[in-house]
């Protein structure tokens, strides 16, 4: 399977390309650049990380978790997820830098689970390399490109 990723700032305007790991075959995956230490030292800032949508979360995912904001967005957060029994989520920080900072979050608007990383150096653009296609919405911050079987446009975190 030779499927890619659009590496992207927004869904219109893509960064790159990156192929998806063996093991990743939903057709809806996407990628992040990761920027940010608190998930150190599993995870480095730069490295790119693989979404899926379809792939189960479960307490001690690493996740992408996209909470609401007080204005008109929504924020975007990697980090371990934990399931408290009342319902509330309890992310962890992985870098002792942190001292094992803990956040507890009650209605998140989506959690997506990280299937692989892939080292910066997989990432292959600019993207106007890439022939023009016309994008069309998927869900929020996620866009298939017609004609393109497996590509997928997403936000940079």
């Amino acid at each position: 399977m030779n499927t890619e990723t659009i590496l992207a700032k927004a869904v219109d305007s893509p960064l790159g390309y990156v192929e998806l790991p063996p093991g990743v075959t939903d057709p809806h995956a996407f990628a992040l650049m990761l920027d940010g230490d608190c998930m150190l030292p599993k995870y480095r800032p730069g490295e790119i990380l693989i979404f899926s949508r379809a792939a189960p979360v479960t307490c001690g995912s690493d996740c992408l978790v996209v909470l609401r904001t007080l204005g008109p967005g929504r924020v975007n957060w990697f980090k371990r997820v934990h399931f408290g029994p009342d319902g509330a989520v309890r992310l962890e920080m992985l870098n002792p830098k942190y001292g094992g900072t803990v956040i507890w979050i009650s209605q998140p608007l989506e959690i997506i689970r990280c299937m692989a990383k892939v080292p910066a150096s997989a990432f292959r653009g600019p993207p106007t390399m890439a022939p023009p296609r016309r994008t069309t919405r998927r869900a929020p911050g996620v866009a298939r490109r017609r004609g393109a079987a497996g590509k997928v446009a997403m936000m940079q975190a």
